[in-house]
């Protein structure tokens, strides 16, 4: 009898667990595509808006705490790459350029498809893994 609760509790703490992993992982994916809309949106309309430039503000805060709240280092990592991309991508491609910004160049297309790509499988993998 003792080993049959020992085993259901056992059971039913390793499903919490995975169930909280789902949330964490359904948060983080949320809070990137919030992010990579805001992103375009302002690229799109510019940062003469305060709404659009609040918008990205708060996309940008949100995204931050999910991955953090998924307590992984890989998945941060992944995360923080990912960030820094689409920041660079929608932020410098086709401004005009700050002498200051000649060390930072903005990435490609594959090159921002490859760390979605990566910041999803890390995802995946965490969800899977804990």
């Amino acid at each position: 009898m003792f080993t049959a609760y020992v085993t259901a509790e056992f059971v039913g703490r390793r499903n919490r667990n995975a169930e909280r992993r789902k949330r964490r992982v359904d948060r983080a994916t949320e809070s990137c595509d919030r992010v990579e809309a805001a992103y375009a949106k302002y690229r799109v309309t510019g940062d003469a808006t305060p709404e659009t430039s609040h918008e990205l503000a708060a996309a940008s805060r949100a995204f931050a705490r999910a991955i953090e709240g998924c307590n992984d280092t890989w998945v941060r990592q992944r995360a923080a790459a990912y960030a820094d991309a689409m920041r660079a991508y929608y932020l410098l491609f086709g401004q005009p350029r700050d002498p200051l910004d000649d060390a930072i160049t903005a990435p490609t297309v594959a090159e921002m498809e490859a760390k979605s790509a990566q910041f999803g499988v890390a995802l995946r993998s965490y969800e899977e893994n804990g």
